[in-house]
C-alpha cells in the first residue's frame, strides 16, 4: 500500500536542509539532488521536483565554475567591467594587484574560506587604506555572489 506524498511538503523539506547554515555544501547538494531524483522516479508529474532538480543541478554548476576561477582572476575581470562605469579603474587595480592578490589571488574563488579573508584582514588592518581595500574586497566577492560564482560573501562578519 502506497502513501500519498505531499511534494510541497518534500520540497519545504529540502529547502530547510539546503538553507541551513553550511547546508550548501557540494556534498549536501548531491545527495539532496539523489534523493529528489529517487522521489522524481516514482511520481514522474512532480514538476516542483523538476524544478528543485534543475535549481540544485545550477547549483553543483555554478559550484565547478567557481572553482575553476581564482580569485584574482575574477577580481580582474570586475574591475575591467567598472571602466564602462567611469569608476577609478586605476587605483582599484593597484589595489587588486598590490593588496589583494598577493594574499588571495592564486586561491580558487570558490574555495575561499572565512579564515582566508580574516587571515587578509590582520595583515592589513592599520593600514592607511585599510577601509578602501576592505570594501573593495567586500564589493568584489559580493559581486561574485550576484554572478552566482558563490553562495555567499566568505567571512563577511570580517568586512564589516
Amino acid at each position: 500500500m502506497s502513501h500519498p506524498v505531499n511534494t510541497r511538503r518534500v520540497l519545504a523539506h529540502v529547502e530547510s536542509i539546503r538553507s541551513q547554515p553550511n547546508g550548501r555544501s557540494k556534498t549536501m547538494s548531491r545527495r539532496v539532488l539523489e534523493l529528489l531524483q529517487t522521489f522524481l522516479k516514482a511520481h514522474p508529474h512532480a514538476k516542483e521536483v523538476r524544478e528543485a532538480i534543475g535549481m540544485i543541478e545550477e547549483e553543483l554548476a555554478a559550484g565547478a565554475r567557481a572553482r575553476r576561477m581564482s580569485f584574482g582572476e575574477f577580481a580582474a575581470q570586475w574591475v575591467s567591467a567598472r571602466r564602462a562605469e567611469g569608476a577609478n579603474v586605476a587605483l582599484m587595480g593597484a589595489y587588486v594587484r598590490q593588496r589583494l592578490a598577493p594574499a588571495l589571488g592564486e586561491k580558487e574563488l570558490g574555495a575561499l574560506t572565512s579564515a582566508d579573508v580574516k587571515r587578509w584582514v590582520e595583515s592589513r588592518r592599520g593600514s592607511r587604506s585599510f577601509e578602501r581595500e576592505r570594501e573593495l574586497l567586500r564589493s568584489i566577492l559580493l559581486a561574485a555572489v550576484v554572478e552566482g560564482r558563490l553562495r555567499g560573501v566568505p567571512g563577511e562578519e570580517h568586512l564589516r
